[in-house]
């Protein structure tokens, strides 16, 4: 008679448990395929802002860098020019003074 119990009640059991996974699986695939699709579009906006980010921080670095370049070519020039001066003045006093001077090249 136990026998005929346990039997009994795993057939009865059989029904619900598929009952209870046809019910379960399709809500636990949904509930997943929102939650992945919800993960995904937040990894992409914020790899876009972390692309946007980077290109306006390069973008940044080089503004810094043509300006930095900018300022030597205008010190080269006024360096330049400061030689120049020099070497004028230096043959001007020679000439005043009547002495000869040798000029390197």
């Amino acid at each position: 008679m136990n026998k005929k119990v346990e039997t009994t009640s795993q057939v009865s059991l059989r029904p619900v448990v598929k009952r209870f996974l046809i019910t379960f699986l399709p809500l636990v695939a949904l509930l997943s395929a929102t939650i992945a699709i919800f993960y995904y579009q937040q990894v992409e906006g914020e790899r876009i802002i972390i692309e946007s980010e980077g290109t306006q921080h390069v973008s940044h670095q080089v503004d810094i860098i043509v300006n930095d370049f900018q300022v030597v070519v205008s010190d080269l020039m006024f360096l330049s020019g400061q030689n120049e001066l020099h070497w004028k003045n230096l043959l001007e006093s020679s000439r005043m003074a009547g002495a000869t001077i040798l000029i390197p090249m």
